[in-house]
């Protein structure tokens, strides 16, 4: 109920009532405070401390860096989810570059641009239902990326980590991942060189959809000492320095409907024959599989409103007729 009605104030307050954006900042202590300048969100983040949570309505908003582990949501990007809100746009490139970031969240973004978290060596961070039109630098050794759209290159770090990369769509190709890296239940819509260089080496690929019939597996033969297990594959790559158990080869018609190798929110990614093709854990292959399912429109995890009816004027009484409808999120 909290987080309803803060969601609520930050709703009223960045709508019709004002010509700015507000950005709401909830504090661990309790407290909450509004920002409504010309960049409230880097505002937000100079007042926030570690632990702080900062939610973003609807609208474009300037980028920042990071140095905080604080928790950022969004309202989304997927168009259909986004009506009564608008998607949460940052018109830039964010940066993580600061061990003093652990614990960070992303969550609910639309970035048009990079996301760079690197030079982290110990710090756990989390990137969940994000979209990325560029590149992804996933760089944290203790990361987790679930349910994010990738549209550029995803660079991963070459030393031992245990990164977890999960039911996220990869438009793009991925390059640098080294030892203990984890992808499962992805979908990988890159028609060539899905490994890319820098090459991946002692990565372990489980549950994993490739679309391309005609793609590069292995750019250059960079990509070696991979573990691929239970992947479908819509063509019968060559596994030359890698290991292979498990997998799907020559699937034609996997989804309800897609076509050709860039992302649109106008496609279905469910499976035709979700039976068909079980993973390592025995559920289905790709991102509706697995620990973290895809969720649908992308929706992050805070209180989400689906609909609202604001009146421009208040009423002779003085009263503003506004009628909200929030939905409760439970993951």
């Amino acid at each position: 109920m909290k987080k309803q009605r803060l969601l609520l104030l930050l709703l009223l307050a960045s709508g019709s009532l004002a010509a700015q954006k507000a950005v709401l900042l909830h504090r661990t202590n309790g407290t909450q405070q509004a920002f409504y300048s010309n960049d409230p969100f880097n505002e937000a983040y100079n007042a926030a401390a570690k632990g702080d949570t900062i939610y973003l309505p609807g609208g474009t908003f300037n980028p920042i860096n990071i140095d905080k582990g604080i928790k950022i949501y969004g309202a989304g990007h997927y168009p259909d989810s986004t009506q009564a809100t608008g998607q949460t746009i940052i018109n830039g490139t964010i940066g993580c570059y600061y061990s003093d970031a652990d614990s960070l969240l992303i969550e609910g973004l639309y970035i048009k641009g990079h996301l760079h978290i690197r030079g982290l060596e110990n710090v756990y961070v989390k990137v969940k239902r994000n979209r990325i039109d560029g590149n992804l630098e996933a760089h944290s050794p203790y990361g987790q990326y679930d349910g994010n759209l990738v549209i550029g290159i995803t660079f991963g770090p070459s030393t031992a980590n245990t990164a977890f990369l999960t039911n996220n769509i990869f438009q793009g190709p991925i390059a640098g991942f080294g030892n203990g890296t984890i992808f499962r239940n992805n979908i990988f819509l890159a028609q060539s060189d899905v490994l890319y260089s820098p090459g991946n080496t002692y990565v372990n690929f489980e549950n994993n959809i490739f679309v391309s019939s005609n793609a590069s597996w292995n750019y250059n033969n960079y990509s070696i000492h991979n573990t691929f297990t239970k992947n479908v594959f819509a063509g019968s790559p060559d596994f030359t320095g890698n290991t292979a158990t498990g997998n799907y080869f020559n699937v034609s018609g996997i989804f309800v409907s897609q076509s050709g190798f860039t992302f649109s929110y106008n496609d279905n990614y469910h499976l035709q024959n979700p039976g068909t093709y079980p993973g390592v854990d025995g559920t289905q292959c790709g991102i509706y599989g697995g620990l973290f399912v895809y969720k649908e429109g992308g929706v992050p995890a805070n209180p989400h409103i689906i609909s609202k009816t604001i009146s421009g004027t208040t009423d002779a009484s003085g009263k503003l007729n506004a009628t909200i409808k929030v939905a409760a999120q439970n993951h």
